[in-house]
């Protein structure tokens, strides 16, 4: 029996027969999945393992196993026969490595596992075994290394427009997957290396990179702002290299500890708060100036919400650059709860905000009804999220040409918001229109508006 690679030709990696179809007991081909002992990429540890693969195991004779064999570093072996005659084209094969070390891993068929002294197997399949792909989870502990930061950025004195970072870092483990530069803690340049990622080997990215990143330091207002390097790898891991702090000077930018005036409102409307259904886009316009009424352009707003629900906190949904007179505008999540809206401009040590703006977003729910006889059947779903850990309460509500609404039923949605239910008309009357629809109140605990559905109509027959 010999492989056969076809995985060019989207085949995979088969396990055929060269000759007749034969195999002595306890024996057949692995293939073996190993971690070197020595070196860099002995770091590396197996974390999990998902193989797709056909297996045609049916024949003659004793049985055909799929088989796996495990060796741990502390001399532990482990080995399984996850699966017996007679297989089938499209199989799925998991398997989770324990704390101990992994140095090899193989899969492969066998001929009555364990029995040394058994009778032959005589597949009835040329290719018994063919693996489509295997995907290999792995991890690894150790920092990226930079061994030089360099440019232009660097070179002391005022520092305006855009100025260079030049550096050398290396990862011989899992490989560079990203370098970022941040002044004071803000990102302003990357470079991520991921498409360079081939994820065919233990070090599935570049081992090494030398680079120039491109600073815009109008990204940042002006005032000294440590310099930093940050380096990650495709394990997670990474490091951070400060070096000097840069003194950004850029012309006509705010500075810090100036004093500003941020103004905001939703676009179209001078009221601090607006009532809109769920998935409505809405907008935000406004204005940072200094205390001279002068626009100050290039400066980063960040946007603060707070859902309106108790306990909530604010949190940054975002950031924005105002353009060069100090305008700005920004898109709110369109499919976002109800919540209070802050903008805050933070030249250190001042902080100016703008006043709060107050958004209410109606639920929302579909809904859908059929009459037979006098059973009302309906179900629906609240499609505003999130909702409360124990579903969302919603009532069902009819109205009879001459007649106000009226609550019928009150069901509680599962998880996912979807309902269902039924109800019976105390009266039956042929040609009678009725009218139904949903109604998903408000909540403490749910942040939007209440939300009235558009009425189904149904016809007594």
């Amino acid at each position: 029996m010999k492989m056969v690679d076809e995985c060019v030709n989207g085949g995979g990696l088969s396990f055929a027969f060269a000759g007749p179809r034969r195999m002595t007991a306890n024996f057949g081909p692995l293939l073996a999945l190993s971690r070197p002992k020595t070196g860099p990429q002995s770091n590396i540890r197996f974390v999990s393992l998902r193989l797709s693969y056909a297996a045609r195991l049916a024949g003659a004779g004793p049985a055909i196993n799929l088989v796996t064999h495990e060796y741990k570093s502390d001399g532990g072996f482990f080995t399984g026969a996850p699966l017996g005659p007679p297989g089938a084209e499209d199989l799925i094969f998991e398997h989770t490595f324990g704390a101990a070390l992994t140095d090899h891993y193989m899969v492969g068929v066998s001929c009555s596992p364990g029995n040394p002294y058994g009778p032959e197997c005589f597949p009835a399949h040329n290719v018994p075994l063919s693996i489509r792909g295997m995907e290999v989870t792995l991890d690894e502990d150790v920092e990226p290394t930079v061994l030089r930061l360099g440019g232009t950025l660097l070179s002391g004195g005022p520092q305006t427009g855009v100025r260079t970072l030049t550096y050398s870092a290396v990862d011989p483990e899992s490989g560079l997957q990203k370098m970022e530069v941040l002044l004071g803690g803000q990102a302003v340049a990357a470079r991520d290396l991921t498409q360079g990622c081939r994820f065919d080997d233990l070090t599935v990215c570049p081992s090494a990179d030398v680079g120039t990143l491109q600073v815009n330091t109008r990204e940042v207002p002006n005032g000294s702002h440590r310099v930093t390097l940050r380096v990650r790898d495709a394990a997670g891991n990474q490091r951070s290299v400060q070096a000097d702090p840069a003194e950004v000077a850029n012309p006509g930018a705010g500075s810090p500890g100036e004093a500003a005036r941020l103004t905001a409102r939703f676009k179209g409307s001078s009221r601090a708060t607006l009532t809109v259904p769920y998935g409505r886009r809405v907008f935000l316009n406004g204005r940072l100036m200094s205390a001279s009424r002068r626009g100050l352009g290039r400066a980063r707003v960040d946007i603060l919400e707070r859902h309106a629900r108790s306990g909530a906190r604010e949190h940054a949904r975002g950031s924005i650059r105002t353009r060069p007179d100090g305008s700005f505008s920004y898109a709110l999540h369109r499919f976002g709860p109800s919540r209070a809206v802050r903008l805050a401009y933070r030249p250190r040590p001042a902080v100016e905000t703008s006043r709060t703006l107050r958004l209410r977003v109606r639920a929302a729910s579909s809904l859908e009804a059929s009459l037979n006889g006098t059973v009302v059947r309906f179900a629906g779903q609240v499609l505003s999220r999130p909702l409360p850990k124990g579903g969302k309460r919603v009532l069902l509500q009819g109205k009879a040409p001459g007649y106000t609404w009226a609550t019928f039923a009150s069901v509680r949605t599962a998880p996912s918001g979807r309902f269902s239910g039924r109800y019976r008309l105390p009266v039956r009357r042929p040609g009678v229109k009725l009218q139904i629809r949903v109604v998903v109140p408000t909540e403490k605990s749910y942040p939007y508006a209440g939300y009235s559905g558009k009425p189904i109509t149904l016809r007594v027959r």
